[in-house]
């Protein structure tokens, strides 16, 4: 927490060209809440119109424009319905040659520690990530949340 995992991940969509959501031509960046958010309500809408398309509708909606890059910040699972996402999710990403750049306080292998059936659900995705992606530790010394505290709090007591 707060070893500049999002700025880097940041400043890599900027490096090429900037997320599609602000009109870059390769990159879509967004919140792994938010994508999950889009995801459970494109696959309510597919099952209450009859539709079987579910995940993959959901992920069309996601992948409009065909951004091969896709950048996650802050991934984490904290629940049932989005463990049992996670394989038919990343599966069908992976299939479309999408590159996925994420961020997350936790190695794979803690993912959704102590949730209800983990053991149905995330070792597979564990494996999953450890097979097809790069897992990298930001081993930081620095947390930079608390260098800004301190700065905030120097120029609040300076009156600056």
């Amino acid at each position: 927490v707060g070893r500049g995992k999002t700025l880097l991940m940041d400043l890599f969509a900027l490096s090429l060209g900037g997320p599609v959501d602000l009109g870059g031509p390769v990159v879509r960046r967004r919140h792994f809440h938010d994508l999950m958010y889009t995801i459970h309500r494109r696959i309510n809408e597919e099952r209450r119109f009859g539709s079987s398309m579910g995940v993959r509708a959901a992920i069309n909606e996601v992948l409009v424009g065909s951004p091969p890059v896709l950048c996650l910040d802050e991934f984490q699972i904290t629940h049932i319905a989005d463990a049992t996402l996670m394989i038919p999710l990343f599966s069908e990403l992976l299939s479309e040659e999408v590159s996925l750049v994420m961020t997350s306080n936790r190695p794979p292998e803690d993912l959704y520690k102590g949730g209800l059936n983990r053991e149905a659900h995330v070792p597979a995705f564990v494996a999953l990530v450890e097979s097809r992606l790069r897992v990298h530790n930001m081993r930081a010394q620095v947390d930079y949340r608390d260098v800004q505290r301190r700065e905030d709090a120097l120029l609040g007591a300076s009156g600056g």
